[in-house]
């Protein structure tokens, strides 16, 4: 939309730049939340008993759809500030290997080197391990407290990153 001319249309409108950003990243937030409501309803099938029961899975979701505003505010950062498309999907896709630096498959302590240093870094492994927590052993405050100030990191920085770039690029030189 950047590079054919569409989005400047948009600027000439009287929506707002905050309504502008969200649209994309509510659109992100909304589609992992329908693909973790797949995993979850085929891990259900699978025989997940959630130590929560229905409140732990809906927990669950809203923070698959708290990442997906990370993930969608990343691709929209990048777009503002490179106005390329191109620029835009591989920032994306680089971003996807975050989520193997995680806790995703091994335990944290489990972890050495490197990897646990990285793990540790990553606002994705606490958010893995709220929603860990919330299944298996119930509502643990430690940990989902973590967990959704990793989705605040994850998702208020680029929101606020784009909100500079979006300026950037409306500000008479």
């Amino acid at each position: 939309d950047i590079e054919n001319g569409y989005f400047d249309k948009l600027l000439l409108t009287p929506i707002s730049r905050i309504a502008l950003l969200s649209g994309p990243v509510l659109a992100g937030a909304i589609i992992l939340g329908i693909q973790t409501s797949l995993i979850l309803f085929v891990a259900i099938l699978m025989g997940l008993q959630s130590a929560t029961g229905l409140a732990g899975i809906l927990a669950v979701l809203g923070f698959g759809m708290l990442l997906g505003t990370g993930f969608a505010g990343f691709g929209v950062t990048v777009a503002l500030l490179t106005g390329s498309a191109a620029a835009t999907s591989g920032a994306s896709f680089a971003f996807f290997p975050l989520t193997f630096l995680t806790a995703t498959f091994v335990p944290i302590n489990l972890l050495d080197g490197w990897l646990k240093t990285a793990a540790e870094w990553n606002p994705i492994t606490y958010i893995l391990q709220a929603t860990r927590e919330i299944l298996l052993n119930g509502w643990n405050w430690e940990y989902i407290g973590q967990g959704l100030i990793a989705c605040a990191i994850l998702g208020l920085v680029p929101f606020f990153i784009s909100l500079w770039a979006l300026r950037q690029r409306t500000t008479r030189k």
